[in-house]
């Protein structure tokens, strides 16, 4: 065999430069999906009906006795007023816990990613009350 054929022939080694800091995997892969599912969640809105209040809602994620949802306002004379909202919301007492307006889609997914995680700590924190019924978390698109 020819000596080059395994070698390096005419290619030269390019000092490193600095790591650039990234995502472990599992956040990226997480954030995408949470991406994805408002991103589905939002056209599935077009099938949904108003109500009387002048809002759609439909359900990102279930965790136990917390859903979180995202909710379209029909748009105000008020420009500053959101018309897109996540929001997450107690079964048990019929309120919502948090709400946030958000501007665009991309918004909504930061929003969404950040409340799921906080109805998932709410749910952990209750399945230490005995007597609660705790089902794992779910997604829907319904």
């Amino acid at each position: 065999m020819h000596s080059t054929a395994y070698g390096m022939h005419g290619l030269f080694l390019v000092p490193r430069r600095r790591k650039i800091a990234r995502l472990p995997l599992s956040d990226a892969l997480n954030r995408r999906s949470v991406e994805a599912l408002v991103m589905q969640a939002y056209f599935q809105l077009i099938r949904v009906a108003w109500s009387e209040r002048g809002s759609r809602s439909i359900a990102l994620a279930k965790y136990g006795n917390y859903e979180v949802r995202l909710v379209e306002r029909k748009p105000a004379d008020n420009a500053d007023v959101s018309h897109l909202w996540v929001k997450l919301y107690a079964k048990d007492t019929q309120t919502s816990v948090e709400a946030r307006g958000c501007d665009d889609l991309e918004a909504a997914a930061m929003a969404a990613e950040e409340i799921m995680s906080k109805a998932e700590q709410l749910e952990n924190n209750s399945r230490g009350n005995p007597g609660k019924n705790n089902p794992a978390r779910t997604t829907s698109g319904d």
